[in-house]
């Protein structure tokens, strides 16, 4: 990112901006992972509960039918 921003004409951008614009950057990007971590682990989580009702009903009906 910083890269492309450098290749602006001179004097478009000063330092501080440029370190501004790339926290601003890091910081979405991070905040949008987060994000897409924590709906995966919602969806894994729900898939996991599913597979373990599944798993409890199967068990139970193998005990009755003993």
């Amino acid at each position: 990112m910083r890269d492309l921003l450098k290749n602006l004409p001179e004097g478009v951008l000063t330092e501080d901006t440029l370190n501004a614009i790339e926290t601003a950057f890091s910081d979405r990007v991070k905040i949008h992972v987060e994000k897409a971590l924590t709906q995966q682990d919602e969806l894994y989580a729900e898939k996991l509960q599913t597979l373990i009702d599944a798993i409890d009903k199967d068990h139970t009906n193998k005990l009755k039918r003993l």
